[in-house]
């Protein structure tokens, strides 16, 4: 009988969950002389690992993840809390449309028949573009109305350059 580490294997009463291979003796019907040995094997859990080729960036970042973990792989599955699923052991890419933060996961399945899990919270931080957007107090100029001033209407905006077209020097 082979069980994955973690697993719980009840041995005369001892919960076995270390890796290692146990034996038992189980007496088949009460008060009978028929006994059965058992080998009960339980493997090693695997460690999960994966790295990125970019942590954080503006929406629409795609982001390519790497599978780091060693053994026997059979079959690996990504999940991404924005409801995205991946297959593929190697390298896996996908693109995060909006800004937030998102946690990714991978879980492996291994040659043995073990599977293990890893979940990296907040992983990636996708960060909403900037929208730049002005409106002019007015559209029309006379020797009477010769300022103009321009509403500031952007969003997700750190810091700024104005600059008129007209040669004349930048504002922040």
């Amino acid at each position: 009988m082979t069980i994955c580490d973690g697993d719980v294997a009840l041995i005369h009463g001892n919960n076995e969950t270390v890796a290692g291979i146990y034996s038992a003796t189980f007496v088949l019907r009460a008060g009978c002389d028929s006994t059965s040995n058992v080998t009960l094997i339980v493997n090693p859990a695997s460690a999960v690992s994966f790295n990125e080729d970019v942590i954080s960036g503006c929406d629409a970042l795609t982001v390519t993840f790497t599978n780091t973990a060693s053994g026997s792989l059979t079959d690996c599955l990504w999940t991404m809390s924005d409801g995205t699923t991946l297959n593929g052991c190697g390298s896996v890419s996908t693109t995060f449309q909006n800004g937030g933060l998102y946690d990714v996961t991978l879980t492996t399945a291994f040659i043995n028949g073990c599977t293990s899990t890893e979940t990296y919270i907040d992983f990636i931080n996708v960060e909403d573009n900037p929208i730049a957007a002005f409106n002019p107090s007015s559209s029309t100029l006379s020797v009477f109305n010769s300022g103009v001033l321009f509403i500031n209407n952007s969003s997700v905006v750190v810091s700024y350059l104005r600059g008129f077209g007209d040669s004349s020097a930048t504002s922040t």
